[in-house]
Order: structure tokens, then C-alpha cells, then sequence
């Protein structure tokens, strides 16, 4: 490919293209931020979230995690969680789960873990199923979550990257730092994936995750840049000349 051949409408068609990868960036930290935020009770998402998604709070049983985390902004209720949390504290007895905490859950979360709700393959709605959550400490992903995610995001980053990389490429820009950036890139998203797997047992891990995140976010966004700057510089020359 040559940017110099391209008509306005190829032109155009690049741009749509790299302006979508940059949307892209945005909408995947977006994501992340809903998906991490408020895992460790605070606004925002910090390390302390990281290594709950990934360690878990050993502290604590998977239902407390599950309340104060994806399941925050349906119970809010002060006083339904402090409930909860008493009788978590007194053993979860059977006795008092009938009249404390089961009207809680029909109210707040059978709609989604119920038969038929969004989360079904999770339910809610009966002594035995919430006694497992309470009786479970909080490990944090589990090893066959990281199996599901890895290889799509694997598979998906590499193509993403590849698909911007190859655009690069083609750039009047030269010099080694060219390479280096587009295999930054690449070697970005192979540690970040590989440090999944090891976050679980060391903090050192965690703060690879996020470094290896930012330093793939800023490759690929000035190589789109980048790109972007010698598209339309190349038009305008040509249009001189």
C-alpha cells in the first residue's frame, strides 16, 4: 500500500478505520473500569482492585465479595447489608435464613439469579445455594475464568495489533524506534496475558498488568496517530505537487 495512491475515499476509509481503534481504547477502559471499580469498596479503580479480581480477599466469603462488588448497586441498602453481614458473622445459620435473608434476596437478586434470569447458571433463590457462597472463601479469578479469557484476548489483541501495525508499516516514518514501537506492542500484550497467570500468587504481577495495559494502550494509539499525521500529509503534498 501506498498512502500517496490512495483516493480521498481510501483516505477516508483508513481514517474511519484508526479513529474506531482509538474509540476502541477508550470503550476497553471504559469496561475495565466497570468491571474492577468499587471491588474494594472505594470509587475508582486502583491496585487494591486488581488483586481482588485476581487473589481474592481471603478474609472474606464469596458472597460478601459478590455484594460488594458486581452486585453493589443492587443491594443498597444499608441496613439489608449489614443484615447480611450479621448473619454471615453468626455462622449463616438455617434457622434465621427464612425470615432475614431470603426476603432480602427474592427483593434484590432472584430476578437475575432465578429461574430465567441473566445470571440462572448462579442462583440465589434457596438456603443450599447461598450457604455455598457463604461457606467459600474468596480466591479471587479462578484458573479455568483465566482459560476462557486468555486465549480470545490472546487471539484478539494480536489481530487488533496486527491490524495497526500492518497500517504503520506502510508510513514514510523510518528508523529503528519504528520497529521497536510495533514490536512493543506485540511483546505488550503477550506479558500482560502471561502475568494474568501469575497475579494470583504475587503482587509483582499486578503492577506488571497495569504497566504492560498502558504501554499497550499508548503504542497502539501513536502508531494510529501517527499514521493518522502521514495519511493526510501525504494528501496535501500530493494535492501541492
Amino acid at each position: 500500500m501506498n498512502f500517496a495512491r490512495l483516493s480521498f475515499g481510501g483516505r477516508l476509509t483508513v481514517t474511519l478505520l484508526l479513529i474506531s481503534v482509538l474509540l476502541g481504547l477508550v470503550f476497553g477502559q471504559i469496561a475495565v473500569r466497570y468491571a474492577l471499580s468499587e471491588k474494594d469498596g472505594e470509587p475508582g479503580v486502583s491496585l487494591g482492585d486488581v488483586r481482588l479480581f485476581f487473589q481474592g480477599d481471603p478474609t472474606r466469603c464469596r458472597l460478601q465479595t459478590m455484594l460488594t462488588g458486581k452486585m453493589h448497586d443492587k443491594l443498597t441498602s444499608v441496613e439489608d447489608r449489614q443484615t447480611i453481614d450479621d448473619w454471615i458473622a453468626d455462622g449463616a445459620p438455617r434457622e434465621t435464613y427464612d425470615t432475614a435473608i431470603a426476603p432480602i434476596f427474592a427483593a434484590r437478586c432472584v430476578k437475575c439469579h432465578g429461574p430465567g434470569g441473566e445470571k440462572a447458571a448462579s442462583p440465589l433463590t434457596a438456603f443450599d445455594d447461598v450457604s455455598r457462597y457463604v461457606t467459600s472463601s474468596d480466591t479471587g479469578v479462578s484458573y479455568e475464568g483465566l482459560a476462557d479469557v486468555s486465549y480470545l484476548h490472546l487471539i484478539l489483541l494480536t489481530c487488533f495489533t496486527t491490524l495497526v501495525a500492518g497500517l504503520f508499516s506502510f508510513t514514510r516514518f523510518s528508523g529503528a524506534w519504528k520497529e521497536w514501537l510495533m514490536a512493543v506492542a506485540y511483546a505488550a500484550v503477550f506479558v500482560h496475558i502471561l502475568s494474568w497467570w501469575s497475579a494470583k500468587q504475587s503482587d509483582m504481577y499486578l503492577h506488571v498488568i497495569i504497566a504492560t495495559a498502558v504501554v499497550f494502550a499508548v503504542s497502539i494509539a501513536a502508531m494510529a496517530l501517527l499514521t493518522l499525521a502521514d495519511l493526510w500529509t501525504t494528501a496535501q503534498e500530493e494535492e501541492q505537487g
